[in-house]
């Protein structure tokens, strides 16, 4: 109620709509933790609606991608707790879509390739992902064009 009240007063204010969404997903975890699992499906589910929202608004937005990859994680952490394995996998699975381009892309920073890392560790504790896949992902997405090459030439000069 608190959430519909506001946006009705400020509707389009995105600073808001990204505070209420941040908010929702810490009552979700909260409810999580207390073991209420609807309580928590329900504050996530709003989370990710205007996750969705903000990145619709604004789509060249890393922390409103951001948002929206971690609520599709959320997604799929109750869903494995409720035991939907078939839905937590589908949510981890969108969380890695949207999580691997703000990783690799020329906006990664170290939240970016940890997010996809902790993803990535759900699907292979799932065994949806092979670890040499992982492995594969996160060089790519910590180092920057040309650092690999770099850092074999700087190798083979010091073992001369």
């Amino acid at each position: 109620e608190l959430r519909k009240a506001l946006t009705d007063e400020r509707p389009g204010d995105v600073a808001l709509e990204g505070e209420l969404a941040d908010s929702t997903q810490r009552l979700g975890i909260a409810h999580e933790r207390l073991g209420d699992l609807a309580a928590a499906k329900d504050y996530f589910a709003q989370f990710f609606e205007l996750s969705q929202r903000l990145v619709k608004r604004d789509p060249g937005n890393v922390e409103h991608r951001r948002k929206l990859s971690v609520s599709y994680e959320r997604m799929g952490d109750i869903s494995l707790l409720q035991g939907d394995d078939a839905a937590a996998e589908g949510y981890f699975r969108k969380s890695l879509e949207v999580r691997t381009p703000l990783a690799t892309g020329p906006q990664s920073n170290s939240v970016a390739v940890r997010d996809m890392s902790v993803t990535l560790d759900r699907l292979v504790a799932r065994g949806e992902v092979e670890p040499t896949q992982v492995l594969g992902a996160l060089l790519v997405a910590a180092e920057p064009e040309g650092a690999v090459h770099e850092t074999r030439n700087d190798v083979k000069r010091r073992s001369r």
